[in-house]
């Protein structure tokens, strides 16, 4: 229930400011039929749903082979998934946003990738926005909290947009369209 509401409520801001974007699946998260459920109220507004990996591992700590068969199992049971529903898999995004600490690693993914036909999505903003979760759940029925910490992301996502945002129209002389990364959590 609570996994739901999460992910209605995500869903209606998206909608209200006609907003497409993809979710990205950790698919060991869908656990059974109410995990798959969720997954097509996203196809049902429109967005797309792409491969964030099946254990959420960390390229960094996580031998090449080992990553790859990671990534490769959770891109077959989300492309099935798809498949039934007539839709197509083509995004994939890092966990960590970690590409590989080694030029060997990073040439490895993008060779899977080439060959799953999956295309890397960029993040070119990046709030942190999971770390305001544990004090937003721990601080439960204080209002006062509540409103001090959604003050506090609000703060840190408007900096952290309008850095990224000018940076990005700098470099390229125009203004550039921007990918912020937001996770499904409290």
């Amino acid at each position: 229930p609570a996994r739901e509401g999460l992910t209605r409520g995500l869903l209606a801001v998206l909608r209200r400011h006609g907003i497409r974007a993809v979710g990205f699946v950790t698919w060991r998260n869908v656990r059974d039929a109410a995990g798959e459920r969720l997954l097509d109220l996203w196809l049902k507004d429109g967005h797309e749903l792409g491969n964030h990996s099946y254990t959420h591992p960390d390229y960094t700590r996580t031998d090449t082979e080992a990553y790859v068969a990671d990534m490769d199992k959770a891109r077959a049971a989300l492309a099935g998934f798809l498949g039934a529903r007539g839709r197509e898999l083509r995004f994939f995004r890092f966990p960590y946003l970690r590409e590989g600490d080694t030029p060997a690693k990073v040439a490895r993914m993008r060779e899977w990738l080439h060959a799953t036909r999956q295309r890397s999505v960029p993040v070119t903003i990046d709030t942190q926005d999971w770390s305001f979760e544990e004090p937003w759940v721990t601080a439960s029925g204080d209002t006062a909290k509540r409103e001090r910490l959604a003050e506090d992301y609000q703060h840190a996502l408007r900096l952290q947009s309008l850095f990224y945002t000018a940076a990005g129209d700098a470099a390229f002389e125009r203004r550039t369209p921007q990918i912020l990364l937001l996770h499904a959590n409290a």
